[in-house]
Formats: C-alpha cells, structure tokens, sequence
C-alpha cells in the first residue's frame, strides 16, 4: 500500500526542476495574473467586481506560496534560498 499516486501533472514538473526554472516561471506567470487584477482594481470598478478581484489576487498570490512550498518539499530547500 506505499504506492506513490501523482495527483497533477505540475505536481511532476515541480518534481523533476532540480534548479528552480519551472517553479521560477510559474511564479512569474502567477504574479502577471496578480498584477493585473490590481491594475483593474485600481482603474475603478463596482463592489462585486472589486470583491471578487480582490479574491482572484489573494488566489494569485496564495498559489504562487502553495507551488514555493511544495517545490522545497520535493527537493528539500530550506527556507533560506527563495525564488
């Protein structure tokens, strides 16, 4: 019953970036998205939409620590080094 189940295909590529440019990349494409939500917030927009970009940036933002966190689980890196 040890057998190993991949949940995602990202959860694999995280796996296989020893050096840190898929989780790098993936970062930066998840800021881009964050940095946009804000430069629509910023332009004005009613309340349910500036809720719900609010949301989306939060989302942005959490995913980029959740992929950090789970790229230093596969390789152990300690806090120290930081994409």
């Amino acid at each position: 019953m040890n057998e190993k189940i991949e949940l995602l295909p990202i959860e694999e590529e995280l796996r296989k970036d020893s050096q840190g440019i898929y989780l790098g990349k993936a970062k930066q494409r998840l800021e881009d998205c964050s940095n946009e939500c804000v430069s629509i917030l910023r332009r004005g927009v009613d309340p349910s939409k500036f809720e719900t970009g609010t949301i989306l940036r939060n989302a942005f933002d959490a995913s980029s620590k959740v992929l950090e966190t789970a790229w230093r689980s596969f390789h152990a890196v300690s806090d120290a080094k930081s994409w």
